[in-house]
């Protein structure tokens, strides 16, 4: 199956109590890898350049109501808060989908997160479709 799909065959070691088998990734040209995050079909390529799932998912959360992390969170049912921080808050504040409601005080314990203008640029793309 290997050669049928154009990959390298795996290697396969084996010991007294176990076996491991590692197949190779493909080597991928530069001008074929895809860009950071994907597009989203039916938004404009300038608003979705490099939106994750994550990210829409954490504008979606917050399109009708500011939320606390805790909020956000429990909406988008993680548990894990540096999973959620590192994975979904943080790359959505970077595309400027995402801000602080208190930017100068960011641990403040009443600290909300809102949509910019490209957030809810990007969520009514999303919605436009939908009746």
């Amino acid at each position: 199956m290997c050669v049928e799909y154009g990959v390298a065959e795996p290697s396969i070691e084996v010991s007294e109590h176990w076996f491991t088998i590692c197949f190779r990734r493909p080597e991928v040209q530069q001008e074929e890898a895809e860009p950071y995050g994907t597009a989203i079909p039916g938004v404009t390529e300038q608003v979705t350049e490099q939106v994750t799932e994550q990210v829409t998912r954490v504008a979606l959360a917050i399109a009708i109501q500011s939320l606390s992390t805790h909020e956000l969170m429990e909406t988008l049912g993680l548990q894990h808060r540096p999973t959620f921080i590192y994975t979904y808050l943080q790359p959505a504040m970077q595309e400027g989908l995402v801000e602080m409601t208190i930017p100068d005080k960011p641990r403040s314990s009443k600290q909300r997160y809102r949509l910019t203008a490209k957030g809810r640029e990007l969520f009514h793309q999303l919605n436009k479709d939908k009746p």
